[in-house]
């Protein structure tokens, strides 16, 4: 951890009650029609089940200094709005106008420290049931929609914004790539294989790079660290690239935070 990382880490950590305020599925889970639905059997299961909700409560993000509220929501209109990103809270019950969503926003609002998810679906391109790493693997989805705004006020979208232009830059000073972590250069898919310690990386699973960054915040969502493996025996830019990954990540959350995010 960096000087950085560890201050931010000691100023928020005293703030820390519980890792997840509140945990709730919505909708109709029990109605088994394809009509509205975009959640995967195996997950359906998972989050049926008041244990697993129960554990999951009690560990997910339990090592790093946020609070998070995850609701699931079932339903058709629901499962019409798939990675919108930060939502309002006008816009989230005109998104999901079949569902009383109020609980969702009274508890974004008791809190404006928590990071409020709310999941539609779980309808990635690789059907993956909702683990705790696939949770967080997804909430870096939501989260990375809001650097789509072209508003220059959007403190979350200048966060990432910067984060992308140091990560890139590190690409092609370091590692001599170039077209950044959105490219599907060969070199880059081989070089995220390589740095990755988690499972996707170590199997050579991911395909396309932008897909390694989602990885990595899952990996630091869950166990609140980062690690990459050296490149040619080199530690120094893979610890380089690391730093530069887990301060951006601080600086992300602790600007999501107070937000909606629309699974």
């Amino acid at each position: 951890m960096n000087k950085d990382s560890k201050l931010i880490w000691e100023h928020y950590q005293k703030l820390v009650e519980a890792p997840v305020e509140d945990i709730q599925t919505m909708g109709n889970w029990e109605k088994k029609t394809k009509s509205g639905n975009k959640y995967d059997q195996p997950s359906i299961k998972l989050l049926k089940n008041p244990e697993y909700l129960k554990k999951l409560k009690a560990t997910f993000a339990s090592n790093i200094p946020y609070n998070f509220n995850l609701y699931f929501i079932k339903s058709p209109k629901a499962s019409q709005h798939v990675e919108v990103g930060p939502v309002s809270e006008d816009k989230l019950i005109q998104y999901i106008s079949d569902v009383d969503v109020s609980p969702i926003i009274n508890a974004s609002k008791a809190n404006p420290e928590s990071i409020t998810i709310i999941f539609t679906n779980n309808s990635a391109a690789e059907k993956v049931p909702l683990t705790p790493w696939m949770i967080a693997h997804r909430i870096s989805h939501s989260m990375y929609r809001a650097s789509f705004s072209y508003d220059s006020s959007n403190q979350l979208a200048n966060e990432y914004k910067h984060f992308f232009r140091q990560i890139n830059s590190t690409l092609q000073g370091c590692f001599n790539i170039s077209g950044g972590f959105t490219s599907r250069d060969k070199a880059l898919v081989k070089l995220v294989n390589k740095l990755g310690t988690f499972r996707s990386a170590r199997e050579n699973k991911i395909t396309r790079p932008f897909e390694f960054i989602h990885e990595v915040f899952a990996q630091f969502l869950t166990t609140g660290n980062i690690e990459f493996n050296p490149i040619n025996g080199d530690e120094l830019c893979s610890d380089q690239l690391r730093s530069e990954f887990e301060t951006a990540f601080y600086y992300i959350l602790n600007r999501s935070k107070g937000k909606m995010f629309l699974m």
